[in-house]
């Protein structure tokens, strides 16, 4: 519906249609979007779709058309089980109330009229101006983004297109595995940039703060001694709300087609924010700290401390510093490493730690842009990757790790040669960012050629936002890989198909050797 014309959309004109699917491409990060895939992420629970061409055979006798009925009744119930877990409608109750827009629009995911609503209420308050109507689109330019159901322009010329403005900066990494000393990260948030004291704020800035302003009050009340679990569960609702709507409150700034668009405002925000990442990462080398990496709005240092009270003794020093420079601007501690490989730019793992106020330390694993966090790795190189990085983590010495790593790899790739592992660790998930038609390379595409051939055969209609399923198969012919890959499905129904072991081994098992 959300990606439908006028008549589709007028055919629940006046309801609330809640489609789980476009709101956790919203709160969510998952290898595909399916229901199968939500059920298994979100509620624990296995679930398998009736193949579309499959569905006539159903109604052969009473006793099958039983079973379709049945898998309806699980489906329907499996929806509204993500639906009450992601809390979706209370969610987006509570966006529409902060933006003032319809909550039918705020279900269909379109963040940039949102936007719009909340720029209305503030003009109707207290100026009196003719709002800027939305440029007239073209449509055989425009299509619609199924991740954030906004409308984006898609280049008609080979290749990505390039951004309109500089973005954010990242500095260089100093590449290495930090095992002595603690990093701490320290992120910086920029409420409202105003180029002088005595201008009065403008209508975004305003807007930011409020928003900004709320969201901290509602987590101060999260933090009462007398608050209830049911009383905490709306506050969280209130906070996320709050921070969804500041978060794209920049982005519609960038948004061609939005009312509001303003590029030249847009490409101010972000170069303040290179330049001031560029002037902390001066000022705490001047402190004689050592930056090992900087990205958009936070730095990481090299602390070069071992105990936790001298990492936050330090932290807040450099954060009170900092704070001294700028009226509208917070830089707080977002966390503290030990260790710490550090790879290259927007990529790193580490256990982080956390200080309870009984004086507990708690450890967790935080992985940023590895591979294997990727949706378009099968499971088994997944696997492989973690238990490496896991180890790598470990307080074992070097030698123990190098063993244990080697070995598991011989296991593994033996386990991969002999069947051993399941069919669905060799599915790889990859998102159509056009429709299956609109590729201009399709044959060197394995998830393209997939959704061409699901789609001529009838039985699925995968589009723009759609994330395709394959395996890599041998199916006897000579072609390359990526004309070799095919949906689960038919890998199940065919005989001649099998599993191309030997190239998973040497591009997932290999490769750690």
């Amino acid at each position: 519906i959300a990606q439908g014309g006028i008549a589709e959309k007028s055919a629940t004109c006046g309801r609330l249609l809640c489609d789980i699917k476009i709101s956790s491409k919203e709160l969510l990060n998952c290898k595909s979007y399916d229901l199968d895939e939500l059920s298994k992420h979100i509620l624990n629970k296995k679930f398998s779709e009736i193949p579309p061409e499959c569905v006539h055979t159903l109604f052969s006798s009473s006793r099958e058309l039983l079973t379709l009925l049945d898998h309806g009744m699980i489906r329907s119930e499996l929806i509204l089980c993500i639906c009450c877990e992601l809390n979706v409608l209370p969610l987006a109750l509570q966006i529409t109330n902060i933006a003032g827009c319809i909550m039918s629009h705020t279900l269909l995911g379109g963040r940039s009229e949102r936007n719009e609503y909340l720029y209305f209420m503030h003009f109707m308050q207290k100026i009196l101006f003719i709002l800027p109507s939305i440029k007239g689109k073209n449509i055989s330019s425009i299509k619609v983004s199924s991740e954030d159901g906004e409308q984006t322009q898609l280049s008609t010329k080979k290749g990505r297109k390039k951004p309109a403005y500089e973005g954010g900066l990242v500095l260089e990494p100093k590449k290495g595995f930090y095992d002595k000393v603690p990093a701490s990260q320290e992120e910086e948030v920029i409420e409202v940039l105003l180029p002088d004291a005595g201008l009065e704020p403008g209508i975004l800035p305003a807007e930011i703060r409020k928003l900004v302003e709320s969201r901290r009050q509602v987590k101060q009340m999260m933090k009462g001694n007398d608050v209830t679990k049911d009383r905490y569960a709306q506050y969280d609702i209130r906070q996320r709300a709050l921070k969804l709507t500041a978060n794209s409150m920049y982005g519609c700034l960038g948004f061609t087609h939005s009312r509001f668009y303003a590029k030249s405002l847009a490409a101010l925000i972000t170069r303040k924010g290179r330049e001031i990442l560029l002037k902390t990462k001066e000022l705490v080398e001047k402190m004689g700290l050592d930056v090992i990496y900087g990205d958009t709005d936070s730095i990481m240092i090299n602390t070069n401390q071992t105990e936790m009270d001298d990492v936050m003794q330090l932290g807040n020093k450099v954060k009170a510093e900092i704070n001294k420079l700028y009226r509208l601007l917070e830089i707080d501690i977002d966390g503290i490493y030990k260790p710490m490989l550090l790879l290259k730019k927007k990529k790193y793992a580490a256990l982080s730690l956390t200080l309870l106020s009984n004086g507990q330390v708690v450890t967790k694993e935080e992985m940023k842009g590895l591979d294997i966090v990727r949706r378009d790795w099968s499971q088994i190189a997944k696997d492989a990757g973690q238990y490496i990085i896991k180890e790598i983590l470990s307080n074992k010495s070097k030698d123990e790790i190098v063993d244990n790593i080697h070995l598991h790899l011989i296991n593994l790739g033996e386990a991969v040669s002999q069947g051993k592992k399941p069919l669905t660790d060799y599915i790889i998930y990859k998102q159509l960012t056009k429709n299956p038609e609109d590729y201009s390379n399709q044959k060197n595409l394995p998830h393209v050629m997939v959704a061409l051939r699901l789609n001529a055969k009838g039985g699925k209609k995968l589009k723009l936002g759609d994330t395709v399923s394959y395996i890599i198969c041998l199916d006897g012919s000579d072609l390359p890989a990526t004309q070799r890959a095919y949906h689960p499905d038919e890998l199940k129904n065919s005989e001649i198909l099998k599993i191309g072991q030997c190239l998973y081994q040497d591009l997932s098992i290999e490769n750690y050797k």
